[in-house]
């Protein structure tokens, strides 16, 4: 905001010059070749112009900017940052904690399709690392489809994400290829496979993940789901809302710290005086020049030049004024003659 009264000073004084210097100096070369020249004229034409568009102008542009600056500040208060944030990272925790409960639940248990079905699980596999690569150990699918599916997750994946726990969603495309459903979100998530005398916590999470490298880990497990419905519809509108909300900080931090729309707002103001003052100036030298071309011809006709003729292009009541003078000289020439 103190940008645009900085701006909106600078012009002022700026006009302040610019109107001094027509009123006490009038011979300033706007009407050229005439005796006679004066800038009185234009000075208070100039002031009124400036009258009829600067004052309705300057409130409205210093309300709309303040308006659009306050909506800004109060939609995006931090406040709304963190749940947004919250929320997406309590989606990804149930996702991902129905991922470990699974597989605590059954470690010392031997995967089938039928437990798998039964925890409604799509593929399980178990990667195991030793000093040269990770080798897979186990794949277990709920049916051959699902199954297939998991070997798509292979050892270049699996060594970028080992010894860490995460999640993503990938479709699930129908194998009817004449089924027009849509295809279904599964979520995969992979994490380090402990063995049994690590103790899971109430998340299905263990305690000691925290103090192990991912050197240390030996085995990892990748764990497909279907996920609901009413889960999925909920992480989407939260990501949707989180990806409008950092575009509107973006736009915030770039309009309000760098100071970029009260620049504008103020570089508007200087563009509408300025054209005030060029309308102006047109708009008075377009009515001072017939009555200063006027004036010199009468002059000329008081210093006895009977033959001198006002040739001013004009078509409105000046226009009819020179006609006028014209013929008056031209009678006054006559009767001279008689």
């Amino acid at each position: 905001m103190e940008i645009f009264f900085l701006w909106f000073a600078g012009t002022l004084i700026i006009l302040a010059g610019y109107l001094s210097y027509l009123w006490w100096r009038p011979d300033f070369p706007f009407i050229k070749n005439k005796k006679e020249k004066s800038g009185h004229f234009q000075v208070r034409l100039t002031i009124l112009f400036l009258l009829f568009a600067l004052v309705p102008a300057v409130p409205l542009i210093f309300l709309v900017s303040s308006l659009y600056t306050s909506s800004m500040e109060i939609l995006l208060v931090p406040k709304i940052e963190k749940s947004l944030r919250l929320g997406l990272e309590a989606v990804k925790q149930q996702l991902e904690g129905r991922a470990h409960l699974f597989e605590s639940a059954t470690r010392e248990d031997v995967l089938t399709p039928e437990l798998l079905a039964k925890w409604q699980i799509d593929f399980c596999l178990i990667w195991r690392r030793d000093s040269v690569r990770a080798q897979l150990v186990s794949v277990v699918g709920a049916n051959t489809a699902a199954r297939q599916r998991g070997l798509g997750f292979g050892v270049d994946r699996i060594q970028e994400v080992w010894g860490q726990t995460g999640s993503e969603m990938h479709q699930v495309q129908n194998s009817d290829a004449g089924d027009s459903t849509a295809a279904p979100t599964h979520c995969r998530v992979w994490l380090p496979r402990h063995s049994a005398n690590h103790q899971a916590d109430e998340n299905g999470k263990t305690d000691s993940l925290l103090q192990m490298s991912s050197k240390q880990i030996a085995e990892m497990a990748v764990i497909s789901f279907p996920v609901e419905a009413a889960l999925l519809t909920a992480k989407n509108e939260l990501a949707e809302a989180a990806r409008v909300y950092n575009t509107l900080a973006l736009m915030k931090e770039r309009l309000l710290q760098d100071k970029v729309l009260w620049s504008a707002a103020a570089l508007s103001i200087l563009f509408l005086s300025g054209f005030s003052v060029y309308v102006a100036r047109r708009f008075s030298q377009n009515l001072s020049r017939p009555i200063e071309g006027l004036t010199a011809t009468m002059g000329e006709v008081a210093g006895g030049n009977l033959h001198a003729r006002a040739d001013i292009p004009a078509r409105d009541e000046i226009g009819v004024l020179v006609d006028s003078f014209n013929q008056m000289i031209e009678d006054l020439r006559t009767s001279g003659k008689n």
